[in-house]
C-alpha cells in the first residue's frame, strides 16, 4: 500500500504524493480559503485567495480589509 511508503515528515512531503493526491489537496484548499473569505465579507477571488494564502488565515482578511478602509496607502503599511 502506497500510504506505508509516505513520511508524513520528510521535507517536501506534498510532493511525494501521488499527483491526484496533490490535486484534491489543493483543490480542497482553495475551497477552504474561499469559504475563510466569503465568511469574512470578501469576494473569494483569484487575488484575494492568494493573499490570503500568503498571509494567513487572520492576515489575509485583516490586510484585505485594511486596504479597502484605505486604498492610496502603500501596501506594506498592512502586511
Amino acid at each position: 500500500m502506497i500510504w506505508k511508503q509516505i513520511d508524513p515528515n520528510q521535507k517536501y512531503f506534498a510532493a511525494t504524493l501521488p499527483a491526484e493526491v496533490q490535486r484534491n489537496m489543493a483543490i480542497e484548499h482553495v475551497k477552504a480559503q474561499q469559504n475563510l473569505l466569503r465568511e469574512q465579507g470578501f469576494e473569494p477571488t483569484r487575488q484575494n485567495i492568494r493573499m490570503n494564502w500568503f498571509l494567513g488565515e487572520s492576515g489575509g482578511p485583516n490586510f484585505l480589509r485594511r486596504m479597502q478602509e484605505n486604498p492610496d496607502a502603500p501596501a506594506y503599511q498592512y502586511a
